[in-house]
């Protein structure tokens, strides 16, 4: 969970206006030849490198870490999970590893990008140069698959905050750098012009089906920014649902076991094709669609987009 306290109002303003900023401002990556590999740890079942991309501005150090159920026979889905992370070690701020997608046969792959380092090095900007550190990290997993295994083609995202943000961007590309089965933005957003973002044209008519969280008290990202995208997107595909909370902190899932089941059916059911989906729950600390009265937390990216968002 990524509190308020963490990204301070300050902070997520000047993200926001970032994000807006980094769209028209990619990187053109190299050729993939050109990554070097620094292996911080591997062990059967576990991988965790450095990949470090040359750019024109700089290399990209990307962190990627590998999980899979070792001996266990592998299963063609993937969970790709995009976030932030502390130097070589990855923030954890999902319920991923307690559905333990590894024992079932799934491999979880995390991406910890550049210049989304909690412990000195954040600048949300570079949000727009995600999807190409995707790209590379896919190329390096299909080129390890003498030793990784084969990953198959069936990729499902899942990200919050930043990590929900990115995902929701890369399906919604028109030259996807890979076309996902689907997305878990977890108090994210799309970014759309209507909003004052300056985004590239978007294909959401191809988007994979996609489940989206927010909170009415989220003091982060406001519930009104998700709605906006729900709204979006569900006017294009019939595939897309929002879970939302009259209560909860920016991100958090651990707090709402309703939410908890909802998310991890959606993941497992997509992952396998609809062959592990399994019944979701209800509960009070969660409701499908749109609850009445907007944005009530403090929701720091108001004051940027305050005059379109209600």
């Amino acid at each position: 969970m990524i509190k308020a306290s963490r990204l301070t109002a300050k902070l997520v303003l000047a993200a926001l206006f970032l994000v807006v900023a980094g769209c028209a401002e990619k990187d053109t990556p190299g050729a993939a030849s050109d990554v070097a590999v620094e292996v911080l740890e591997e062990r059967d079942g576990y991988s965790r490198v450095f990949l470090r991309k040359p750019t024109a501005t700089g290399v990209r150090n990307i962190l990627v870490q590998v999980t899979w159920g070792g001996s266990i026979p592998r299963r063609p889905g993937v969970l790709l999970v995009g976030g932030y992370r502390v130097g070589g070690q990855f923030l954890e701020n999902d319920p991923v590893k307690s559905w333990m997608l590894e024992d079932a046969g799934y491999a979880v792959v995390r991406i910890g990008f550049p210049h989304m380092d909690m412990g000195s090095d954040v600048d949300f900007k570079d949000i727009a140069n995600h999807p190409q550190d995707v790209a590379v990290v896919l190329d390096y997993l299909h080129n390890k698959s003498d030793t990784l295994g084969d990953f198959g083609n069936r990729y499902v995202w899942l990200g919050v905050s930043m990590g929900g943000i990115t995902g929701l961007i890369i399906d919604s590309l028109q030259d996807p750098v890979v076309k996902l089965s689907g997305v878990v933005s977890i108090a994210g957003f799309l970014p759309l012009r209507r909003d004052g973002f300056d985004v590239p044209e978007y294909d959401l008519k191809s988007i994979a089906p996609t489940l989206l969280t927010a909170s009415q008290t989220d003091e982060t990202i406001p519930y009104s920014l998700t709605v906006g995208t729900f709204n979006e997107l569900s006017s294009k595909s019939d595939n897309v649902v929002l879970l939302s909370r009259q209560i909860g902190l920016h991100g958090a899932v651990a707090d709402c076991e309703a939410l908890n089941v909802r998310l991890k059916t959606f993941v497992l059911g997509t992952l396998s094709g609809g062959e592990d989906a399994q019944g979701g729950v209800g509960g009070s600390c969660m409701t499908e669609g749109v609850l009445e009265g907007g944005t009530t937390g403090f929701g720091a990216a108001i004051p940027l987009v305050g005059a379109v968002v209600r």
